[in-house]
This record gives C-alpha cells, sequence and structure tokens, in this order.
C-alpha cells in the first residue's frame, strides 16, 4: 500500500508544476511573437477560467499528445500562470530598459 502512495506522491509532485524551463521557454516564445502585451491579461482570465480548459485538454489528451498535458496541468494551477505572467512581465520590463 506504501508503494502506491508513494508512486501517486511521485506521480503529483512531477505533475504538480511545470519545470521553470519550460515557463521560460513558453515566456520567450510568447515575447519573441510579440504577444506580451496580449498574454499577460489573458493570464488573469485563465487564472479563473484554466481550470476547464485544462479539464478539455486532458480529454484531448491522446489524441493531442504529451504537450497537451503539459499545457493542461499548467491551467489547472493558477500560481503557475502567476509564474507565467511574472516572467512575461520581467522580459517585458528588461526590454523597455534596453529601449530606454
Amino acid at each position: 500500500m506504501s508503494n502506491d502512495t508513494g508512486g501517486h506522491a511521485r506521480t503529483a509532485g512531477a505533475m504538480e508544476q511545470p519545470a521553470e524551463r519550460q515557463l521560460q521557454q513558453w515566456a520567450a516564445a510568447l515575447h519573441q511573437r510579440g504577444l506580451t502585451g496580449f498574454a499577460i491579461p489573458l493570464l488573469d482570465l485563465l487564472k479563473l477560467w484554466g481550470f476547464v480548459g485544462g479539464q478539455l485538454l486532458w480529454m484531448l489528451s491522446p489524441f493531442l499528445g504529451n504537450d497537451a498535458t503539459t499545457v493542461a496541468t499548467a491551467l489547472e494551477q493558477p500560481e503557475t500562470l502567476q509564474r507565467l505572467q511574472d516572467q512575461l512581465a520581467s522580459l517585458a520590463l528588461a526590454e523597455e530598459e534596453s529601449q530606454a
């Protein structure tokens, strides 16, 4: 029985939050495409409704692959969305400072 609990703990911990590197990649991709100004307020909305979107992605994940599960996990966790929003804000601030 302790093996099952240990296995679930590892799985839950692994899926608890996307890796910081993954969030940095997402933030950089959004920023490079000029979507920072759009993404920051959208992330506020996703903090409220992301769980629903995450559940939809989980249902579609057999058809969409592993990337969908990573995004679904992120959508279900407001803390992860906040971290992504913070990284986008940092990139935007760094860009403003470099242009000044």
